[in-house]
């Protein structure tokens, strides 16, 4: 991707990159043909935020409901849908501590109550929602 080389280099530096991303998202709640996968902005990256390259992610019943509008609460549009993900750190925000660029986190707490969700190949998650991954499934 062209962003790697400038997501490398602004590693500490809280900024919206000038590149897009692919992601998997809707313009309005729909059944799953409403789904579309495209290009968008890169997300932006707060103090506080953390820029994870996105290696996996999965479906299940909330994704569902959010799409389809059945669960009702405000989005972002467009949606990327998805909450769950697992990858790794590419960028840091200026106030993050705990994290540092290459290692690996997940979180399933994305894609709802305002924040954007994870099907896309860059996600920027709140500092306090990341989760290192396990040793013990670093050599999956």
């Amino acid at each position: 991707m062209a962003c790697t080389r400038f997501l490398r280099m602004m590693q500490l530096m809280p900024v919206r990159t000038e590149c897009d991303i692919k992601a998997a998202y809707i313009e309005h709640p729909g059944p799953p043909e409403s789904i579309r996968y495209g290009e968008l902005p890169a997300p932006v990256v707060g103090e506080q935020d953390v820029l994870v390259k996105v290696a996996a992610v999965t479906v299940d019943p909330i994704d569902t409901y959010i799409r389809s509008g059945t669960y009702k609460m405000p989005l972002p549009w467009p949606f990327i849908v998805g909450r769950d993900m697992i990858g790794a750190v590419a960028q840091i925000g200026t106030a993050v501590r705990r994290l540092k660029p290459g290692e690996r986190v997940w979180a399933n707490n994305q894609g709802y109550d305002g924040r954007q969700g994870t099907s896309a190949e860059y996600v920027s998650v709140d500092e306090r929602l990341l989760e290192k991954q396990m040793a013990a499934l670093l050599r999956i």
